[in-house]
């Protein structure tokens, strides 16, 4: 689950604010034009771009901590 997700680099927003649910088992396509935010989206999920803002939950696992990065991309799973 995303709540809010927000990456601000420097003063341009390059994604959100994002919510999104992606259930056990569900497969989730991310498409669009070029620099619409689809890299950054996954690259959040995964653990790899802190979020300026929201937070990412996995499996019920708060993996953001403010602005930080609380579950490892290795240890998500």
């Amino acid at each position: 689950m995303i709540e809010k997700a927000e990456v601000i680099l420097g003063k341009r927003r390059v994604l959100g604010p994002v919510d999104l649910r992606i259930a056990r088992g569900e497969h989730l396509l991310v498409v669009g034009p070029s620099g619409s935010g689809k890299t950054t989206l996954l690259r959040a999920i995964a653990g790899l771009q802190p979020l300026s803002a929201g937070r990412v939950v996995i499996e019920g696992r708060d993996a953001t901590v403010g602005k930080k990065i609380a579950v490892k991309p290795q240890d998500r799973g």
